[in-house]
């Protein structure tokens, strides 16, 4: 496996020591983490919101779309699709698949999940049914809107127009979202959320069985991309052992990427 990524980062031009850090113990089924942090000028990292601004990293983008590579399912919420109109996680979108990384990564994920299209979970309220026409949930995936018993009345008639399923209970939180996947009989989970979401699954007992962490060191991040804080170390290295890390400079300036999977004895659960 190893080698296969290591044959993507060549043929796209991105960083080696990537593909070793992702490559270096065998992918299993659980739950991962995808995120970018930068400095917020406080004392924890922020969580760096997708805008114009943005720093933008080559790496980072390649990390992203292996997770995605790797996984039967993906969780995002109603509120990311809102903030990102051309979000697309296909990875024969445009961006991805138009060069040699799509078609690397379509047949590294061939190798590990097989033909079967993610499902990607939409964790929401339900009251805008507009999140439903988003381009993310067209193409090669499979869209599954997870929200509340009143959210799933208010989304029936469209949802059923565009041949999307909806999920409602009366309190859908993302561990519910993970249990509901998992009753599905998907393993490989990819969360990508942000930190009002994504921060209750490092809570006791931890759901999040890796992480891929990218940071950009580049100096402090604009007001618009500062979103709200990640974990302080001590939290993440209290559930957590770093698996490789490396360093990168990019025309955005310096990005260190780590990849962490939960230590032997963490409290976890089946969900």
């Amino acid at each position: 496996m190893a080698s296969a990524l290591s044959r993507v980062a060549d043929a796209t031009g991105v960083a080696v020591q990537l593909a070793a850090l992702v490559g270096r113990e065998p992918l299993t089924d659980g739950v991962l983490h995808t995120v970018a942090v930068g400095d917020g000028g406080a004392a924890l990292p922020v969580v760096m919101r997708i805008v114009a601004a943005t720093p933008k990293s080559g790496h980072d983008f390649f990390l992203l779309n292996v997770a995605r590579a790797r996984s039967q399912a993906i969780i995002t919420t109603g509120r990311i699709l809102r903030e990102e109109p051309d979000l697309d996680f296909s990875l024969d979108s445009t961006r991805v698949g138009a060069g040699s990384l799509g078609r690397a990564l379509a047949l590294y994920r061939l190798s590990q999940v097989g033909a079967e299209p993610p499902v990607v979970l939409v964790l929401t309220s339900g009251r805008d049914p507009a999140i439903l026409g988003h381009p993310g949930l067209e193409g090669a995936v499979q869209p599954l809107v997870y929200t509340t018993t009143e959210g799933g009345r208010r989304l029936a008639s469209e949802a059923t127009a565009r041949g999307i399923e909806v999920a409602a209970t009366e309190s859908p939180d993302v561990r519910g979202a993970i249990g509901e996947l998992r009753r599905r009989g998907l393993g490989r989970i990819s969360v990508e959320a942000g930190p009002s979401t994504a921060l209750d699954l490092y809570s006791p007992p931890v759901l999040i069985d890796e992480l891929l962490l990218s940071q950009f060191e580049g100096g402090p991040v604009p007001e618009a991309v500062r979103g709200r804080p990640f974990l302080d170390r001590e939290r993440l290295t209290a559930s957590f052992v770093l698996v490789a890390e490396c360093a990168v400079d990019e025309p955005s300036g310096r990005w260190r990427f780590a990849r962490y999977r939960r230590a032997a004895g963490s409290v976890g659960t089946a969900c």
